[in-house]
């Protein structure tokens, strides 16, 4: 299989994985109930969005770059995963979703943040070792 074509599938399953864990953290209160299980959730996130871009940007053919070449290849993907968490962390306390989180507000958003940040990181890191081992 064609490594963008492994990148766009694990995107999806990373993606679907999400799903379900958010759908079962919603309905057992989990991310309440379990400290480490927001951390779990922003984690795969920050992986599934991180091959997400890879995929978009350097192996859908939109784009005629290379993942070798390029010097700012984690600055990229990061950057553009960072903006959509915040984009999430707004989102959530515009629409008092993290409400059970009050007056641990910003210790809960820092900690998705490195989360997420932590996530797209280690795909980036993996598609570097699997781009060179080709």
């Amino acid at each position: 299989m064609p490594m963008s074509r492994s990148i766009l599938y694990s995107a999806f399953i990373f993606t679907a994985l999400v799903g379900v864990l958010n759908k079962i953290g919603g309905i057992y209160f989990l991310y309440w109930g379990l400290p480490w299980y927001d951390i779990l959730v922003h984690f795969l996130g920050g992986v599934a969005l991180g091959l997400f871009f890879i995929w978009g940007y350097y192996f859908s053919g939109f784009t005629a770059k290379s993942l070798i070449i390029d010097r700012y290849y984690y600055l990229k993907i990061i950057s553009l995963v960072m903006i959509v968490g915040l984009g999430w962390e707004f989102f959530e306390y515009y629409f008092d979703i993290a409400h059970p989180t009050r007056g641990r507000y910003y210790e809960d958003t820092s900690m998705d943040l490195f989360f997420d940040f932590l996530g797209v990181w280690i795909a980036c890191l993996f598609i570097k070792y699997k781009e060179r081992k080709i």
